[in-house]
């Protein structure tokens, strides 16, 4: 596939995502499936080689269902890149917690990430607050503190797009700031607004410990 291609392609993707009417269309889903496997077929050599280990081409795969999905351990063996390395505007990694080789997922555009991550929060999770601009708090880091962290990535992102300007990440290199999360929270009480407090599961566990010490 052409770079015209790839690019017709990440436009149609974009704009079904982005559909105001948006509703799940089974047809037109195998049809993008399939063109986007058969472009990260052509440009991804690791990818090439493990479909065709698995006889698993662009011949023989018929639906979605028969596309190959790349186990995670890949990602941390491999530079799993549909464009030329120089051309990496973002790299993501796993927190590394369960070996210490780190997973990393190369970019060259941040724009399907995060419109798609926008248009799933506002459907399946903002859904009743569209138009409010929520005060958001994270437990999690900043991006300043975890450039290379999705998560905290995918959180700055909803914050700058939906989010108050009081939003903020309440986990620093020396634990919860309980202080700042308390006074937002009391904030959106006294205005009677709403707040979104998110963070991975871990995360909350710390802040319901921490919680319980301080009473």
């Amino acid at each position: 596939m052409t770079s015209d291609g790839r690019s017709a392609l990440e436009a149609e993707i974009l704009a079904w995502m982005d559909a105001p009417d948006w509703r799940p269309d089974p047809a037109r889903f195998e049809r993008l499936a399939l063109a986007l496997f058969r472009f990260q077929y052509t440009a991804c050599a690791p990818y090439r080689r493990y479909c065709d280990a698995l006889g698993r081409g662009p011949d023989a795969v018929r639906g979605a269902d028969d596309v190959p999905a790349v186990p995670t351990g890949a990602f941390k063996e491999f530079d799993l890149r549909c464009f030329p390395e120089a051309a990496t505007c973002k790299t993501f990694r796993t927190s590394g917690t369960s070996t210490e080789r780190r997973g990393a997922l190369h970019l060259d555009t941040l724009r399907l990430y995060e419109r798609s991550l926008l248009a799933s929060l506002r459907r399946c999770f903002l859904a009743d607050l569209r138009g409010q601009k929520p005060r958001m708090h994270f437990l999690a880091p900043s991006p300043v503190e975890a450039p290379d962290s999705s998560l905290t990535h995918m959180f700055a992102t909803l914050a700058a797009a939906d989010g108050h300007t009081d939003s903020g990440f309440d986990l620093a290199p020396d634990g919860l700031h309980l202080d700042a999360l308390a006074a937002a929270i009391s904030a959106s009480r006294r205005e009677d607004a709403p707040i979104v407090i998110a963070g991975t599961s871990f995360a909350f566990v710390h802040f319901l410990d921490a919680t319980e010490t301080r009473t």
